[in-house]
């Protein structure tokens, strides 16, 4: 993708950072596995660090670029009924 973004517009003004997941076998904090731990936080958090990183190049090229971070309320510390551990992490 950075490669067609560069070959395409030479710049980008925007990254927009709004996919995760919720993987399958989500429980509380208590009974989730680790590997499904490591796998939401492989894509919800490292994911797009991994993409900003790749595409820093693209946006310092833009006049006034921006990255946003979308989230839900899920990962607010009040209102967290305990399940979901690892996508509210």
């Amino acid at each position: 993708m950075r490669d067609f973004l560069q070959a395409r517009y030479g710049h980008i003004d925007v990254l927009i950072n709004n996919a995760g997941i919720i993987a399958k076998g989500e429980a509380p904090a208590l009974r989730i596995a680790l590997a499904t731990v490591r796998e939401t936080i492989e894509t919800n958090a490292l994911g797009p660090l991994h993409l900003a990183q790749a595409l820093v190049p693209l946006l310092q090229r833009g006049r006034s670029p921006r990255i946003v971070n979308m989230s839900s309320g899920m990962g607010a510390l009040n209102d967290n009924d305990g399940g979901y551990a690892a996508y509210r992490v």
